[in-house]
């Protein structure tokens, strides 16, 4: 049997307002009849979250815009925050075109309307997120950032169990090195895992480095990038959650396209 069709009475109720509010937002007329931007948005965001149609029109938009998923970053990031993108966009492409998506990386940073079906979000803060949500009423994927917000999916590693694995591994101290990432409340997370974690942006930082002798590695930048200029030192590329990354980003795009109220543990993926 399939899902009730959510009605304009659904999105009032939801969006803690009126009908008729419901109905001016739809229909562009918010400003005209001094609804503020606020409620304006946060109408349109219920509208996208509960897949409310209100005309043929915006279903035919919906078909059109459909298979087609953009891939977005933040402003900051130097040359590795690059390189793990295009590895992020690497490892999408097959299971993404096996399930008959296409994938498209967009490098601009600004909030900006998006013509796709959904966007992934790439090592952004908390702010870009936001503001790119705005300027956008298509769901939005959080991948290596944290936003405080159960609406949106998110995918990360799983930084407890990295250090289990690297303990067990080493039974020593032991350095870890990490990308540096834009988003606060991910490098927060990071360091209260790994408080004297090492952020590095570019390559040049990585020659300058003096280590203990045993290193943890987590991004697939950098496991090359220290093979071949820390020979002499014991390294552990933990690349579990990079083989399982792919499936766990594109499952979360297929639930939050087809609204698909997950758990918690689902809602906000550690891998």
């Amino acid at each position: 049997m399939s899902a009730k069709r959510a009605t304009i009475k659904d999105v009032a109720k939801v969006a803690g307002v009126g009908i008729t509010t419901v109905s001016y937002v739809i229909n562009g007329r918010y400003k005209e009849m001094r609804i503020s931007e606020a409620t304006m948005k946060k109408v349109l965001q219920v509208a996208n979250a509960l897949n409310y149609s209100p005309n043929p029109f915006a279903a035919g938009l919906k078909t059109i815009l459909a298979r087609f998923v953009t891939v977005r970053t933040g402003i900051s990031g130097g040359t590795l925050h690059h390189l793990e993108i295009m590895s992020l966009l690497d490892d999408l492409l097959d299971v993404m075109g096996q399930n008959g998506y296409s994938i498209i990386y967009n490098p601009s940073k600004k909030a900006e309307k998006l013509s796709a079906e959904a966007c992934v979000c790439f090592n952004m803060s908390s702010e870009e997120f936001f503001a790119l949500g705005d300027e956008n009423f298509i769901p939005l994927i959080a991948i290596d950032s944290i936003i405080d917000d159960p609406m949106f999916y998110q995918v990360n590693l799983d930084y407890a169990k990295a250090k289990a694995k690297a303990d067990e591994y080493f039974n020593a101290p032991y350095d870890y090195v990490a990308v540096a990432s834009a988003n606060d409340a991910l490098r927060n997370e990071i360091l209260a895992v790994f408080p004297e974690t090492i952020f590095v942006s570019e390559l040049s930082e990585i020659q300058a480095l003096r280590l203990k002798g045993n290193l943890l590695l987590t991004h697939s930048s950098l496991f090359k990038a220290f093979a071949a200029t820390h020979r002499d030192i014991n390294i552990l590329n933990y690349d579990a959650h990079l083989a399982v990354r792919p499936q766990v980003v594109f499952d979360s795009i297929k639930n939050a396209v087809n609204r698909i109220q997950a758990d918690g543990a689902s809602h906000s993926a550690k891998i």
